[in-house]
């Protein structure tokens, strides 16, 4: 999910704004196609008791040492590693400094950090990116994890590309930039004060780094997304200026064996023409086919308005590609994820949406949405909330899906998880993808969707012991056939099978939950 995925969409026009009381905090629900009100033991739509998911544990808090309130730790992606044999979680995120118990590089203001948590919860730091002048600006960012069949993880993000500015991968808690080894993330061209993407493979036990640095030559790329499937490395983000062939945003995707060099980039020709530069990355998945699924948002002007779109990219890699265009008030694409079957997108929407001719429930406020595609010929499978039908859980019209994982092989089948984020108005809403969040009132949500057809099996809501001054600010998700896990920040008191607090600082925490 891009870290500002939900900025642009959110400067809407203005709505009522209320809050409510949530007299539980586990509903069920039959949002989705097919659903029904009542049925489950929750009120679910029918599932039975096999398809109720709890919090198993917390296996992993992440905080600074030095904890003030201006300190952060977040976790941007996760990633379950899929050889069954190997029962680990992969962590990629950005923190303010050290993460304790671990020490990182003495020049570090801001820190890209992957961390492995094995099943055990022994977490061990596999590396960092860290600027080695300790002058240089904090707006590096981490973005998405995930595993190719070897094991390497392929993480993504931003990084300045002034000309004084030279990054560091240091594996484990080493230093590299005390040694001089900056080649990995220095940028072949410098362009003052813009960003640059990164795209780069880590070796399974973090003791080397492949980079590729602004390898597709945009002059700025303000956001970026990737993912990797069977040795395939694709990235998605946004590029402003002379690699566009004129001084506008338009989106790219690049794609090439592992990501190392020889990057084909494609720029969306049919993506609507955008003339006020935002930041309109949502995020993109791949298929069992290799076909690439993307989505975010387009709008003109100063954005009062804004589309979801999402981009099929075809394996065969066509100059062109098949786009699907919302038509609600505001809508955005934030999530997505695929299965051999299935592509799923998230968002969010006001007003009346319709994706394919397929509608969904319409909306006074924003609400969150996820739809289904076939694979095979691009056709929706089903929406949720499908018309004439409501969540299962209690809403205050501000939400928003920021991250989805599929699971086959549960009890309940196949299904789809998603985590979004519940917000007490429009203003709260808008930093629902902040990694570094200045703002409390915002807490979580988490669905479990049937994933042939959309029908909510299980929803929970996660809400601080005092919403107006504290958070839990969901940020990523992964599962597997044992279960899912979801990533949030957290300031204030939470329960989570057991109340946790943190300090003054926002910390990252993990959440293991039950298939």
């Amino acid at each position: 999910m891009s870290r500002f995925a939900l900025t642009a969409a959110l400067v809407l026009a203005s709505g009522c704004s209320f809050v409510l009381d949530f007299p539980e905090e586990v509903r069920g629900g039959g949002g989705g196609a097919g659903g029904d009100e009542g049925g489950g033991p929750l009120g679910g739509g029918g599932s039975g008791p096999t398809c109720q998911s709890e919090i198993a544990e917390v296996p992993w808090r992440g905080h600074t040492p030095s904890a003030t309130e201006f300190d952060y730790v977040t976790v941007t992606g996760l990633s379950r590693d899929p050889d069954p044999t190997e029962r680990w979680l992969d962590l990629f995120g950005e923190s303010s400094s050290n993460i304790d118990p671990f020490t990182f590089p003495s020049s570090a203001s801001n820190v890209l950090f992957a961390i492995r948590l094995p099943d055990d919860n022994s977490a061990e730091v596999l590396g960092t990116i860290v600027p080695c002048d300790a002058a240089v600006p904090d707006y590096s960012f981490a973005n998405r994890v995930s595993h190719n069949t070897d094991d390497q993880l392929f993480i993504s993000g931003g990084l300045p590309a002034d000309d004084q500015t030279n990054y560091a991968f240091s594996p484990g808690e080493t230093d590299n930039c005390s040694l001089g080894v900056t080649e990995n993330f220095a940028s072949d061209e410098p362009v003052d004060g813009a960003l640059v993407p990164f795209f780069a493979l880590m070796d399974p036990d973090g003791s080397s780094v492949d980079a590729s640095v602004q390898d597709a030559g945009l002059t700025l790329a303000t956001d970026v997304n990737a993912e990797v499937t069977a040795g395939l490395g694709v990235a998605f983000g946004e590029a402003f200026g002379a690699a566009t062939g004129a001084v506008e945003l338009a989106y790219f995707i690049s794609r090439s064996p592992e990501m190392k060099g020889g990057n084909e980039v494609v720029f969306l020709d049919n993506v609507p023409e955008i003339s006020y530069p935002r930041d309109l990355v949502g995020d993109l998945a791949v298929d069992g086919a290799a076909n690439v699924w993307a989505t975010g948002q387009s709008c003109t002007g100063a954005c009062a308005t804004s589309s979801l779109f999402i981009v099929e990219w075809p394996a065969a890699m066509p100059e062109t590609q098949s786009i699907k265009i919302g038509g609600a008030t505001a809508s955005f694409g934030a999530a997505a994820a695929a299965n051999d079957n299935a592509a799923f997108i998230g968002g969010g929407y006001q007003g009346a949406l319709t994706i394919d001719d397929v509608p969904l429930e319409p909306t006074d406020d924003v609400g969150a949405f996820v739809a289904a595609f076939d694979v095979n010929d691009g056709g929706v499978l089903w929406t949720y909330p499908a018309e004439g039908t409501t969540p299962g859980f209690e809403t205050t019209g501000f939400e928003a899906v920021v991250d989805i994982a599929v699971g086959d092989g549960s009890e309940c089948g196949s299904v789809v998880y998603v985590v979004g984020c519940i917000a007490d108005d429009k203003a709260g809403l808008q930093g629902c993808t902040a990694h570094r969040p200045d703002a409390m009132g915002r807490h979580a949500f988490v669905l479990k969707l049937d994933a042939l057809t959309g029908q909510e099996l299980w929803s929970t809501e996660i809400r601080p012991a005092d919403v107006a001054t504290s958070l839990f600010l969901p940020t990523a998700i992964t599962a597997d056939d044992s279960g899912f896990w979801v990533a949030a920040s957290l300031r204030g008191q939470v329960d989570l099978a057991e109340p946790i607090e943190s300090g003054p600082s926002t910390e990252a925490v993990v959440v293991r939950f039950t298939p």
